[in-house]
């Protein structure tokens, strides 16, 4: 019960949104673009209302947003978030209560960045066939092989014995047993499109590496300049 709670708290910037607001979150892209071109901003205002904000910034507010994401939709949801409609009189991000426009655009977020977040994490992952619960399957699925060649090996057919043909009793055919409906582990492999991402290389994480050596060196010089800070900060409360 406590993990649910947990997850539900974290969760709560999350909000369903329906095709339209899909669309329009597909078309900011293109609406930036087009917008930055011929220096305007109903496009966006256009996308940006089918979302479902409100109230919506002016055009003069657009198009400075516009102007500072340089036509990255994902930067430029951020921006207008962080510019018009973060409430800033929440001091803790996760637990909050977030109003219906902050949701649109965190979950419009989401899913801009979900196909890119996907790739990432097939190339941080592991493959399916080293996966512990695939090795497990495999462990319990060769026994039975086994035993099933065993029992191959072991049979043989009964010799006709010299009768008549008249007497020989005629061999009873075998029951149709019907296909099985449930599919197996190897027929669930099924193959995605490869999704186009118009402006991959701009998006976050983009050329991200996994480097856990990086990753160590960064958290001490990061803890290095912390401990400075405070120190710093201790002797100048002590000069005052």
């Amino acid at each position: 019960m406590d993990e649910f709670n947990d997850l539900e708290q974290s969760l709560r910037w999350y909000r369903n949104l329906s095709d339209l607001q899909i669309g329009a979150c597909n078309d900011l892209l293109h609406a930036l673009r087009d917008d930055i071109c011929e220096e305007t901003a109903y496009r966006v205002h256009d996308c940006l209302d089918m979302l479902g904000l409100h109230p919506l910034p002016s055009s003069k507010q657009l198009k400075t947003i516009i102007e500072i994401s340089q036509g990255n939709d994902l930067a430029f949801l951020w921006f207008l978030w962080e510019a018009y409609y973060k409430d800033q009189n929440s001091s803790k991000p996760i637990g909050r209560a977030y109003n219906s426009n902050e949701q649109f655009i965190l979950t419009g977020i989401a899913h801009l960045d979900m196909a890119m977040t996907k790739r990432g994490l097939d190339k941080v992952l592991p493959l399916p066939e080293n996966g512990k619960r695939f090795q497990q399957h495999l462990q319990q699925k060769l026994p039975k092989q086994e035993q099933k060649q065993q029992r191959q090996r072991q049979y043989r057919p009964k010799e006709p014995a010299n009768k008549l043909p008249y007497f020989i009793p005629q061999v009873r055919p075998k029951s149709v047993i019907p296909p099985a409906r449930i599919s197996k582990l190897d027929e669930r492999k099924c193959s995605f499109k490869d999704k186009d991402i118009p402006n991959e290389s701009s998006r976050w994480f983009a050329t991200y590496e996994l480097s856990p050596m990086k990753r160590e060196v960064k958290k001490c010089l990061t803890d290095a300049i912390a401990q400075i800070f405070v120190r710093e900060h201790r002797s100048t409360d002590k000069s005052l």
